[in-house]
Parts: structure tokens; sequence; C-alpha cells
């Protein structure tokens, strides 16, 4: 696989991993509050040359439907689709070049499903910008994708 000009073998995984970030399905999320959760990936070596934007991760959050005091919630009390939202939150904040999404929405209902596919439009038509996803919805496929490859037995 060629990303970048580059074959993956001659990257450094942390910065491909950077670069190419996948989210799954059940969000992980280290910290105690939303904000500790969006953080902690700064204070990685592999993103040294980022900065937390507290007002970034509102705007996004806010995008996704939620309120302004979301920063402050516990990441124990988050429901799985809240838990995927400040994932997805997470990530945009690295400012990957791609996203692979397995399941990105599969606990959201339909509002939040909606708000995540028109953010996910914009990222892709600000740059140079992929979003490889999986999902299960044939009518979530319809209104996002440009290609669609159909695994399965045959």
């Amino acid at each position: 696989m060629i990303f970048q000009g580059q074959s993956q073998r001659t990257w450094r995984m942390p910065a491909y991993r950077a670069q190419v970030m996948y989210l799954p399905q059940r969000a992980v999320l280290v910290g105690e509050t939303v904000e500790d959760a969006l953080r902690h990936p700064f204070s990685l070596g592999v993103h040294s040359g980022l900065t937390f934007a507290q007002q970034d991760a509102r705007n996004l959050l806010r995008g996704l439907g939620r309120r302004d005091d979301v920063l402050e919630q516990t990441t124990a009390n988050l429901s799985g689709g809240e838990a995927q939202l400040v994932a997805l939150t997470r990530a945009l904040l690295l400012k990957p070049s791609v996203l692979l999404l397995d399941e990105a929405t599969s606990a959201l209902d339909v509002d939040a499903t909606c708000q995540v596919e028109a953010l996910l439009r914009g990222w892709v038509q600000e740059g140079e910008r992929a979003v490889i996803m999986v999902s299960h919805d044939p009518v979530q496929r319809e209104r996002l994708a440009t290609a669609v490859l159909a695994l399965g037995a045959q």
C-alpha cells in the first residue's frame, strides 16, 4: 500500500498511525472526564507538534449535538454512542489524513448519525483526506460512499 508517496513499510508506525487513524466500534477513552480523554493523545510523542485546543473540541462536539458542558462529563457515565462521538472528536483534533471507521455510528440515533455524516463530509472536503468506513447500513452507504466494496460469503 502506498500512502503519501511511500510504501507502508517505509513509514515509522507511530507516524503512520498518526496519519491513518483507526476508530473501533467500541471507543476506548483514557481519563476521568471527556476533556481528559481528548487531551490525552496530545501528551504522546507522536503528537508533540500538536496542541490541544479546547475551543476546537467544543466546536466539534457542538456540531455533533453535544452541550457545552460535555467536556466536564465523566467518561465512565457516557453511553456507547456518546463515547463514539468523543472518539471521533479526539481523532479529528489530531488532524489525520485518513480515518478508518469501524461502525462509527452503530450506537447513535438517526439525528446523531446525520450529524456525524455531515461532519465527515465537511472534513473530507477541507483537504486531501479520506474516510474508509465499515457500515452494515445500506442507506448510510448510499448517503456517504463514493465507492463500495461488499465483503461476504458468495
